[in-house]
This record gives C-alpha cells, sequence and structure tokens, in this order.
C-alpha cells in the first residue's frame, strides 16, 4: 500500500513528523514507518490524520483525487465503509496486513 501522501499533507502543511505525532498522541517513529511503507496504519490513526488534514481517507490511500471536502454531520454509513476497505485490500501491495485490520474492525466496529 502506497502511502506516499501522508509525507504530502504534512510536508504541504509545513509539519514535522514530531508535530503530527503529538497532535496523534503517538511517536514520531510510527509516522515514520507509515510514511515509508513499513508499517499499515492503524484505521483509527488514518481517520485522525485526515480529520486533521480536513481530507478523505480515500484520497490518502489514492482512491479519490479529490483532496479537500466538507464535512457534513450526516452519520457514517458503515456499509460504504467496509465496501471502501474491501477495495483497499483488492488494490494493495500487502494485502494480508490489510486484511488482518479489515477483519477486526468488521468485528469491532461491525463495517460489513
Amino acid at each position: 500500500m502506497n502511502l506516499e501522501r501522508l509525507s504530502h499533507l504534512r510536508e504541504d502543511a509545513d509539519l514535522k513528523q514530531l508535530e503530527i505525532a503529538n497532535t496523534l498522541n503517538i511517536a514520531r517513529v510510527n509516522i515514520s514507518k507509515w510514511e515509508t511503507n513499513k508499517e499499515i496504519i492503524p484505521l483509527d490513526k488514518l481517520n485522525e490524520y485526515a480529520n486533521y488534514f480536513n481530507t478523505s481517507i480515500d484520497y490518502i490511500l489514492n482512491l479519490s483525487n479529490k483532496k479537500y471536502f466538507s464535512f457534513n454531520s450526516k452519520k457514517l454509513n458503515k456499509k460504504i465503509i467496509g465496501s471502501r476497505l474491501k477495495k483497499i485490500i483488492k488494490k494493495s501491495d500487502n494485502s494480508k496486513g490489510i486484511s488482518i485490520i479489515f477483519k477486526y474492525y468488521s468485528i469491532h466496529n461491525k463495517f460489513i
């Protein structure tokens, strides 16, 4: 999975990895691992990252080129999230790791 947009968003905002790490309450090394594709970003942190930069998870995961969006207060449709996660798994080089994340969130958050 290519997450180069993580670093692009951060660099475009002229922020250092440590600043984002402090915002997400994680170690700076995690940001480095995600940006260099050495570790899969957990879904909750991916969501926090997207919210921080006012962008979508789809944009970060290269499923969309629409960088910014206006958030409406409607509830998230868990079936849509589940179907998008399935698309990510199909496109990913690291589908086994993403499958594990997907299964975890499917069980605990009922995304499907």
